[in-house]
């Protein structure tokens, strides 16, 4: 679990999933500050991206799925409140594109990454640039 001194980040996912199937998991929100904040949803452009790795720790690129323009959501987090957002698969949707990781027989290394977000764009955001969680590992069968 990594934090900054506002939000702190877990990314939740099975032990194991078989080939071909959808890796579903959750991705975990808390607001550890002392003030209600409002944050970008992590299914917006560029607010998530997933980073695999595999045994060797090479990362495993994502591949293209299609353009994508996600509308613009924001929810409310009181101080000490955790939220959940579930993953339906490793799909998330950089500026324009939306991209998923198709896993081969093996084992990898998952990171989330979240830019919580202030305004619409990330560039104009007075929070850090970027939260990372912890490092799930995945045995794909």
């Amino acid at each position: 679990m990594t934090s900054t001194s506002e939000i702190t980040i877990r990314l939740v996912l099975p032990d194991s999933v078989d080939i071909n199937s959808q890796v579903k998991g959750a991705l975990e929100i808390t607001n550890t500050g002392d003030k209600k904040l409002e944050l970008v949803s992590p299914n917006y452009n560029a607010a998530l991206n997933l980073v695999v790795f595999d045994s060797l720790w090479n990362q495993v690129s994502a591949n293209s799925l299609d353009k994508a323009h996600i509308a613009h959501e924001r929810f409310e987090l009181s101080p000490g409140q955790t939220t959940t957002i579930e993953l339906a698969d490793l799909t998330f949707t950089t500026g324009t594109s939306r991209m998923r990781h198709e896993l081969k027989s093996g084992v990898y290394y998952i990171l989330a990454i979240y830019h919580p977000g202030t305004t619409r764009l990330p560039e104009e955001s007075s929070y850090p640039f970027a939260v990372a969680s912890n490092v799930e590992k995945l045995v794909v069968n």
